[in-house]
């Protein structure tokens, strides 16, 4: 009897375990469900899609590349994830914001931007920590720069794609006359200071036009600043703090506002590359995007009096520093929508930064590829003997030279601040408006006949400089 009565409890205490653990599996289950993510797969069902959206503004090169990369993804991946991405293009930022302030309530899964964009600042708009969703792999093959010019507040709010950098141009057909009869050398416009006296040789040799047009004053004074070893935007803990160095100025300002006074500089037009090609200029730093506008002339291909044919250097430096690299100030913000949203938005951001992906888009942006496995000339080499993407011979020698300095040189992108979006508008236009009209006055003296010297020391001295430096420092966006 004791021993039946022994056997049914042990019975009944094993059904009781299985019966425990079935719950608890049910348990765990539901769990996953109802919290982190619905599975491993966040909800996402290939049968029934779910369709992601995206607005972007940048420059039409990037736009069509944008458009291509989110056909293949919806042809591919997407369709296998169960993920649709929708786009939509903005031919200008401030178009964006205002659709942004005017659809609040309808806003896209993801906002791709330059961070001068009041939006990204916005407290209205909740955005997701992309250090909370991105996978660790894809993080560990950033460049890290990239990342940290995408943090405010200690979160990681602007994921990078590809980046934009600066590079110059040169017309061939206006430069090379020049360079026989004066002995100068296209090696020599790698220094901002060569720039300058070479441009005045230029000016005075052609009678009267200027040798180059810097595209972006803000990029020419932020990576200026930081090359030279302060850096005019900073981050604090959780303050935006503006320095000055009197010294790093000083440059800047000798070989942007004394260069135009003098000749070396000219500006006509919004988009530097349009003065380099209506000939206003010989050589112009413009956006890498901006170099497939120049058509698929090379130097290589027969005489450089050929109107049209044109030479990619690499964005000129500070003598005597350390080089850096440029990059744009954009990226890719998520807004806070629910958790399959949310991951199939990173799911595709992943995807164009993968190893795969990444070059190519770079390629068909004409930009930087953020991705650091795949920064090389190699895998280029390899992408282009692939038939997967077509390139004249200028884009190409641009990538390929791009990559080789990207990898020597240490990569720059201003911090990511509301008191930045302020300032990149404070910039732009800080050191070239007064040098333009300055140099106007100074033309019309020497044309009635006064020395040239005598006109340019009135213009180009330390009283000139002082007097900028300090409405400089004053007309810096307050707190």
């Amino acid at each position: 009897m004791s021993c039946s009565h022994s056997y049914n409890l042990t019975f009944i205490n094993k059904l009781f375990r299985i019966m425990l653990s079935i719950i608890l599996i049910f348990g765990i289950l539901g769990a996953l469900t109802a919290c982190g993510g619905k599975g491993s797969n966040y909800g996402l069902d290939k049968k029934h899609p779910v369709e992601v959206s995206i607005w972007y503004s940048c420059g039409s090169k990037r736009a069509a590349a944008f458009e291509k990369m989110i056909k293949i993804f919806n042809d591919g991946e997407g369709k296998e994830r169960g993920i649709i991405i929708s786009g939509r293009y903005f031919e200008t930022e401030k178009s964006l914001e205002e659709t942004i302030e005017s659809e609040k309530d309808n806003l896209p899964n993801m906002i791709a931007a330059s961070s001068g964009i009041n939006a990204f600042y916005d407290k209205d708009i909740s955005y997701v920590n992309i250090d909370d969703i991105v996978a660790k792999n894809t993080k560990d093959n950033i460049y890290e720069e990239f990342i940290s010019a995408g943090m405010i507040d200690k979160q990681w709010r602007l994921f990078p794609v590809v980046k934009d950098t600066q590079v110059m141009a040169v017309n061939l057909s206006m430069w090379q006359p020049f360079m026989k009869e004066e002995e100068h050398h296209l090696y020599e416009l790698n220094l901002w200071e060569n720039c300058n006296s070479v441009g005045e040789d230029y000016y005075l040799y052609t009678r009267g036009t200027s040798l180059l047009c810097i595209g972006s004053e803000p990029i020419y004074i932020l990576a200026g600043s930081h090359q030279l070893g302060t850096d005019l935007i900073n981050i604090e803990g959780t303050n935006t703090v503006f320095r000055v160095d009197g010294n790093a100025i000083r440059r800047i300002w000798d070989n942007y506002y004394s260069a135009f006074v003098k000749g070396s500089l000219f500006k006509k037009n919004k988009r530097s590359i349009e003065d380099l090609l209506e000939g206003n200029v010989a050589a112009a730093t413009i956006n890498s995007s901006e170099v497939s506008e120049l058509g698929d002339v090379t130097a290589t291909e027969g005489d450089a009096s050929i109107a049209g044919l044109y030479e990619i250097l690499t964005y000129p430096q500070f003598k005597d520093c350390d080089a850096v690299c440029p990059a744009d100030d954009t990226g890719v913000a998520i807004t806070d929508k629910n958790e399959t949203e949310n991951f199939a938005s990173m799911l595709f951001l992943e995807w164009l930064t993968n190893d795969d992906n990444n070059l190519f888009f770079a390629c068909l942006s004409g930009a930087l590829p953020v991705n650091k496995n795949i920064s090389n000339k190699e895998r280029l080499s390899v992408l282009i003997e692939s038939g997967r993407i077509n390139m004249t011979d200028l884009e190409r020698q641009t990538m390929e030279e791009l990559i080789e300095f990207m990898n020597n040189s240490s990569l720059y992108v201003p911090v990511m601040s509301p008191r930045y979006v302020e300032l990149k508008k404070y910039l732009n236009g800080s050191i070239s408006y007064r040098a333009a009209f300055d140099r106007k006055s100074a033309d019309d003296m020497i044309y009635i006949g006064s020395d040239r010297e005598d006109v340019l020391d009135g213009y180009i001295n330390d009283d000139n400089y002082a007097v900028f430096i300090d409405e400089f420092k004053e007309g810096l966006p307050k707190p």
